[in-house]
């Protein structure tokens, strides 16, 4: 499986309410990366273009966002083998967006931990399935 930018955004979307298992640095900033260019950027040129109300967008603003990145970054912190109550965090005003940016950073656990299998063991299968089909080749 091939993380590309497309599945990297529409996955996490198919899966807003599920907050099991874990997800990848690579698909949870692909995500993120995402709402910011499709959602939040197109809101904010409206209100430049004066076509929406400044108090409309905020209230969209508010309310979406957080529901839109609640579930993957459950998802991303069970796969750095921590509860996903650490998201709480985002409350603490500098200091939890600093210690949970620090938390979403780190690399996710090697192989599974209490919250599920590794997200990248997949691509390792994958990888070993493909070698598996190649032809072997004599040059030496």
């Amino acid at each position: 499986m091939s993380l590309t930018f497309s599945y990297c955004f529409k996955n996490p979307l198919k899966n807003l309410t599920n907050f099991n298992g874990r997800t990848r640095r690579r698909e949870y900033w692909y995500y993120r990366l995402g709402v910011v260019l499709f959602i939040i950027l197109p809101l904010a040129a409206a209100v430049l273009l004066g076509g929406v109300d400044n108090e409309i967008v905020k209230l969209i603003c508010n309310i979406i966002h957080p529901l839109l990145i609640i579930s993957i970054t459950v998802r991303r912190l069970h796969d750095t083998d921590r509860s996903g109550w650490w998201v709480l965090l985002i409350l603490i005003p500098i200091i939890g967006d600093i210690v949970l940016l620090i938390f979403l950073c780190q690399k996710g656990t090697e192989g599974e931990n209490r919250f599920g299998k590794d997200p990248k063991s997949d691509d390792k299968m994958s990888l070993n399935v493909a070698d598996e089909h190649e032809p072997l080749s004599s040059v030496e």
